[in-house]
């Protein structure tokens, strides 16, 4: 290998590395632009005992999903941030509850449907809906 070749080697890594790097951070602070200021506010929630009081309002939908109406937080954070809002939820909330796999993978399920409303909501505003 010639040094021409090998100095152009070393350049292209630098490159790829120093674009592997930028995008990184940025989907990395996307995720943590949610999920921390989700995290916090579902803990002082949680520690204020609200979490009973709006899960109230979820329940009975919840309930036809065959899930705990403390998840509906869960659901309703997917429907207004996005899936890793939801997800921080989740993880804030999980270890206080006794899911079985069926509902975890119900709420999966539901988290992936709300998570998708914002992009077809978009959709349907250009559409002229």
């Amino acid at each position: 290998m010639t040094t021409f070749s090998l100095q152009q080697t070393k350049v292209r890594l630098k490159s790829l590395a120093d674009s592997l790097l930028r995008e990184t951070w940025l989907t990395s602070w996307e995720l943590i632009r949610i999920t921390i200021p989700v995290t916090i506010v579902t803990k002082i929630l949680e520690e204020l005992g609200m979490i009973d009081t709006l899960s109230v309002f979820l329940e009975p939908l919840m309930a036809v999903m065959g899930l705990p109406g403390q998840l509906g937080l869960v659901w309703a954070t997917s429907m207004l941030t996005n899936m890793y809002g939801g997800i921080a939820v989740f993880a804030a909330l999980a270890p206080g509850l006794d899911l079985t796999a069926a509902q975890v993978t119900v709420l999966c399920s539901a988290i992936l449907i709300a998570h998708s409303l914002p992009m077809e909501l978009s959709v349907s505003k250009r559409a002229g809906a």
